[in-house]
């Protein structure tokens, strides 16, 4: 962990979070946590997430992380896949392909009975910026518009050496 809640929102109610070591930025609504995570290679292709995140007391979920793989295409493998639609629920999702910032990008939208989700999957060279906005089903008008897309749109990969992760930023 490197800071929990962390953020000073603005005039507006945001606040910027920026990664510690992850190497990019987002604006939240609600103060985050930031932290980063060493994943065992026995648990998959994913080496690292790192990660900012909050929630509001309604329970409505921001969450930003970068995942670095083991594989150097192991970014792009996933980003295959999920364009094919495998490892989705079928029902109650919608997959749209995008750019975002001249990068490949996925939108995808989650939807049942007790919740929503928003997500946006960014490609970069050796990882991928994955964004999500969750929400229970009986805040889901609160969130299906303007405060889903200021998320999802507030994504900035810095340069090298400005929270960064040696070797992953500025892709």
């Amino acid at each position: 962990m490197h800071r929990a809640m962390a953020g000073e929102p603005d005039s507006s109610g945001w606040a910027t979070a920026t990664s510690t070591r992850g190497g990019f930025s987002v604006r939240l609504p609600v103060r985050f946590s930031d932290y980063t995570l060493e994943v065992p290679p026995s648990e998959g292709e994913v080496a690292k997430i790192f990660v900012v995140a909050g929630s509001t007391v309604e329970g409505i979920t921001f969450t930003a992380a970068r995942l670095v793989y083991r594989r150097r295409d192991g970014a792009q493998h996933f980003i295959s896949r999920l364009e094919r639609g495998e490892g989705l629920p079928a029902a109650g999702t919608a997959i749209e392909p995008r750019r975002f910032a001249g990068r490949k990008a996925i939108d995808v939208t989650l939807r049942n009975d007790r919740a929503l989700a928003f997500a946006r999957y960014v490609l970069l060279e050796d990882s991928l910026i994955y964004l999500i906005v969750e929400t229970p089903a009986n805040h889901r008008d609160r969130v299906a518009g303007s405060v889903t897309q200021r998320f999802l749109d507030s994504l900035d990969v810095l340069s090298p050496g400005a929270g960064s992760a040696p070797g992953t930023a500025g892709h």
